[in-house]
């Protein structure tokens, strides 16, 4: 009887001593698993040099770069942001006596009637003119007589350039000019601009300015601001009285002082097709 108490007393504490230690073993490994996640972030809050490196790419790659912001340019093609009275009272604010062959009301409205019908801003065309001429008193190569307003053919040193029979006729040559940069695009009427089959020849130049800036370097040389003077001239177009100070002297009063000018070597002059007939007609009465 002593034997069997014994040993079921021993089995007894054996049981005991396996119960008290499971909760033991149980809360070690808890522990173990605690402190691996630990670890673990340790880790992600302190990736390597060579990790930080990776990320960092992977990050400029996911980013796109930055466009340039594109820049503002002024089409060539438009409508007029000025009426014609308005560019009327300036010239004649500005010069009072200017070298025309025509009123400057007619020429103003040869520019709306010459550009309107390319499709070309008639404001900017005689914006340009006024640039060029020095608002109609001339002083350079170009004379009054030669009725050209953008200095088409003249490059200088005593060069003056193409002769065109009428105010209209010079008007309509700078207009075909400005289309022959702007677009491919064959005039509406016959050609009298003595360049076009030139600027024609140069595919770099023959339709590919489609803005006013394109001109800069290329209309003039090397007419850096040519395009921001023209602008510069609009500007002050759109700020000018409505009215002009003084009313236009009579159209000849010019030429009582003006030296007779020789056309060297110039072709015989334009005339003018009449209102509505194509380059095509007009070819085909030439033939």
């Amino acid at each position: 009887m002593n034997f069997r108490l014994f040993f079921c007393s021993l089995l007894l504490l054996c049981f005991a001593a396996s119960v008290s230690a499971a909760p033991a073993d149980s809360a070690s490994k808890a522990k173990a698993k605690d402190a691996k996640k630990e670890g673990a972030a340790v880790a992600v809050e302190e990736p390597s040099p060579f990790s930080q490196r990776i990320q960092s790419i992977l990050a400029s790659l996911k980013t796109p770069p930055e466009k340039p912001e594109k820049e503002d340019k002024t089409p060539i093609f438009g409508q007029a942001q000025v009426p014609p009275e308005q560019i009327v009272a300036y010239i004649l604010q500005r010069n009072p006596q200017p070298k025309l062959n025509c009123t400057v009301a007619e020429l103003v409205g040869y520019y709306y009637e010459e550009a309107s019908r390319e499709g070309i801003r008639p404001d900017l065309a005689i914006s340009q003119a006024i640039l060029e001429t020095d608002c109609f008193r001339y002083g350079g190569d170009v004379v009054p007589e030669q009725n050209n307003y953008a200095g088409i053919g003249t490059t200088g040193g005593g060069v003056k350039g193409a002769f065109f029979d009428s105010p209209q006729i010079g008007v309509r040559a700078q207009i075909q000019h400005l289309l022959g940069y702007a677009s491919s695009r064959q005039p509406s009427l016959a050609i009298v601009d003595p360049r076009y089959e030139l600027l024609k020849a140069h595919p770099d130049k023959f339709g590919r300015c489609s803005n006013w800036e394109d001109l800069n370097g290329r209309w003039a040389v090397p007419g850096k601001n040519y395009s921001q003077n023209i602008f510069r001239t609009l500007s002050y177009i759109k700020t000018a009285p409505p009215q002009p100070t003084v009313p236009q002297p009579p159209v000849t009063a010019w030429r009582a002082t003006a030296p007779p000018v020789e056309k060297p070597g110039n072709p015989a002059p334009i005339a003018l097709p009449a209102p509505g007939v194509t380059a095509q007609d007009a070819n085909a009465a030439a033939e």
